[in-house]
């Protein structure tokens, strides 16, 4: 799906898949010149060789993404379930279940030039998790409810590969922090 003029565009409840092998293949594509888009319940899935991603933010700004499976299956690198270019900002990311599977170079989010962008209440699984060149929000002040992971308190992101520990078995790891 590519978006590339308005606002206001909503996506709910669909299953969006790309597969092809001249790079370049996105389950959604936003482009500069749309915002306020909001995507709820989705699953977004791409294959392919390289530069897939299940969302790529390109420019557009103020889109929330809640609830939706994303998932990079490229068989090369920089394949990305989020990919957030310059300028791509004041995005919310929440309670999405993000996955890539391939080459170190392969990650569940990818920021590059973009800030403000809160990012909480997600599952992250993948060779490499995130990778954020910019300034945005990783995580909010711990609140009752349950996370990502049928925890009882709603705060950070949920890191495949963690490997640190829960100090005070509270659910949040207290240590290694990504």
């Amino acid at each position: 799906i590519r978006i590339s003029a308005g606002s206001g565009n909503n996506l709910t409840s669909n299953i969006v898949k790309a597969n092809g092998t001249d790079g370049l293949n996105n389950g959604v594509l936003l482009l500069a010149g749309t915002k306020k888009n909001y995507f709820l319940n989705n699953t977004f899935t791409t294959y392919g060789t390289s530069n897939n991603s299940g969302v790529s933010i390109q420019g557009a700004t103020n889109n929330t993404f809640i609830n939706n499976t994303i998932f990079s299956g490229g068989s090369s690198s920089y394949n990305f379930g989020f990919e957030l270019m310059p300028n791509s900002n004041f995005t919310l990311i929440s309670g999405n279940n993000v996955s890539t599977n391939g080459s170190s170079s392969n990650h569940g989010i990818s920021i590059a030039g973009s800030s403000n962008t809160l990012i909480y209440n997600n599952r992250f699984n993948g060779v490499e998790n995130a990778l954020d060149g910019s300034s945005n929000l990783w995580n909010i002040t711990l609140t009752n409810g349950t996370n990502i992971v049928g925890g009882a308190l709603i705060g950070g992101n949920y890191w495949g590969n963690y490997t640190g520990s829960d100090t005070n078995a509270d659910g949040i790891g207290d240590t290694l922090i990504p």
